[in-house]
């Protein structure tokens, strides 16, 4: 069976950051490895400087992206020592092969706390972008990442399950990526809910299997539901309770007031008599008896639900503060449901890309690099279709809900490395092959690493896509 890179044998590395400390020493340690990747590479660093999520970043990136091979990293992994050969290597598959995915690695205490053994699962997910390479043909046939995901959450595995209903194939490399366990606050579980929204958009755009079609973990929203279900029937019936037990003593109190009843009332009285007043009492008491032993219940059901969460939290994280597991055990329930309620109503109208209904297409050869009006990030090279809803993300994204589609960005060509100095974006300057050092050269703090970049005689080309230089 045939092989191949791509048309030209190069790929290309994109990697969105918000300019964390731990990009400088991943752009080093891929520096390191290019004089021996044997094809041309590629680095184009994308800021998220309007803070849209990584799927609008990496958009950006591939679409200005060079070679037919875009491998996508995060900011904050370390590949091996020799990744880049391992990456060169998985590239050489079959023309049907659209994808291939690296192995993750998380580093683990003894002891972990719940945030690490939340970033251990990215050594399990399908598909992560962590460090994943697609080719650009299977990129542009879905249009890239769907940027109604404004979180690092969600977004791969959509991009994978539209790139294989497209026919191309998805595959386990060899190359190897360790993710370290960033720093995170006691609270950092309590913010994790949010992404619970862009769980209820999977489930808009296809159905209530969504979990099995993505290979995506179901998690525990149904118990976080039935959790919180029993604690609102117990705040319920308990505040019932209370208002039986005041009608009560209210009509207690009235009967002691007006005495014996009379044997023949007044008819024109409008005052009810002692006998009725302690017929309500009577049934006040009775419908609090009863309130009570259903808050009781419901209470017992929510106290045994967050118990038993609790408990699998600390089985699975004993290095965690126990203070703070508890709490979080006690809050993460409503949250999650509030977050996945709160996705529900914003991507009511929210419907699949063209393509997902579509049968699967066998891949063809790669599109031409046209930079016309269907070639921006966010939709299929050659084709005018757009994906359908919002992008539900911050506010500041806000007048594109329910207008159907992402906004196009802005389009300006791609940078180039011609014979003669250049100038990038914002006055970036380029420097020629024929003056630039053998070496690719990556200066200054993280924030000033993501805007100032040169590029290198060699085979690599590092270069930084910076807002306004491709959308």
């Amino acid at each position: 069976m045939s092989r191949d890179r791509g048309n030209d044998g190069g790929l290309s590395i994109v990697i969105p950051t918000l300019g964390r400390g731990s990009l400088d020493p991943l752009v080093r340690r891929l520096e390191r490895q290019v004089d021996t990747a044997g094809v041309p590479v590629e680095l184009l660093v994308v800021p998220d400087s309007d803070r849209a999520g990584p799927a609008r970043a990496r958009n950006r990136g591939w679409a200005a992206a060079r070679h037919d091979w875009v491998a996508f990293l995060d900011d904050d992994v370390l590949p091996a020592p020799d990744w880049l050969a391992a990456l060169v290597r998985d590239l050489d598959q079959p023309p049907e092969v659209g994808g291939v995915q690296g192995v993750l690695s998380v580093p683990r205490s003894g002891r972990p706390d719940d945030w690490e053994r939340n970033t251990a699962g990215l050594a399990r997910a399908a598909w992560a972008t962590a460090d994943m390479a697609y080719r650009r043909a299977a990129l542009a046939s879905v249009g890239g990442f769907d940027e109604r995901f404004p979180r690092a959450y969600r977004e791969d595995a959509d991009l994978a399950h539209r790139v294989r209903r497209r026919g191309w194939r998805l595959v386990v490399g060899e190359r190897r990526t360790v993710h370290p366990v960033r720093p995170a606050g006691r609270w950092v579980s309590l913010g994790a809910q949010r992404g619970n929204a862009d769980d209820a958009l999977l489930r808009r755009l296809y159905g209530p299997d969504w979990h099995e079609r993505l290979d995506a973990p179901a998690g525990r929203r149904h118990r976080h539901a039935a959790v919180v279900a029993a604690g609102l029937t117990c705040a319920a019936l308990a505040s019932t309770a209370l208002a039986s037990t005041a009608l009560a003593s209210t009509a207690l109190a009235r009967v002691r007031r007006s005495g014996p009843a009379p044997i023949s009332p007044a008819p024109t009285s409008p005052a009810p008599t002692s006998r009725a007043l302690t017929s309500r009492a009577l049934t006040s008491a009775a419908l609090t008896s009863q309130a009570l032993r259903g808050a009781a219940l419901a209470g017992a059901a929510w106290l045994g639900g967050t118990a038993e969460f609790a408990a699998a939290r600390a089985r699975q994280a004993p290095g965690s503060d126990p203070a703070a597991l508890l709490l979080t055990s006690v809050l993460i329930p409503p949250l999650a449901v509030g977050h996945w309620l709160v996705g529900w109503v914003r991507h009511r109208g929210a419907r699949p890309w063209p393509d997902a209904a579509d049968p699967p297409k066998r891949p063809g050869p790669v599109p031409p690099r046209t930079r016309d009006a269907t070639s921006s990030p966010g939709r299929p090279v050659g084709d005018g279709r757009r994906p359908a809803g919002d992008h539900g993300g911050a506010d500041h994204r806000g007048a594109d809900r329910g207008r159907g589609g992402t906004r196009p960005a802005p389009e300006t060509p791609p940078l180039t490395c011609g014979d003669t100095p250049a100038e990038g974006p914002e006055g970036t300057s380029i420097a020629s092959p024929a003056s630039s050092p053998s070496r690719s050269v990556y200066r200054g703090t993280p924030r000033e690493s993501a805007s100032h970049v040169r590029i290198s005689a060699a085979r690599p080309a590092w270069r930084s896509v910076r807002r306004g230089a491709v959308g």
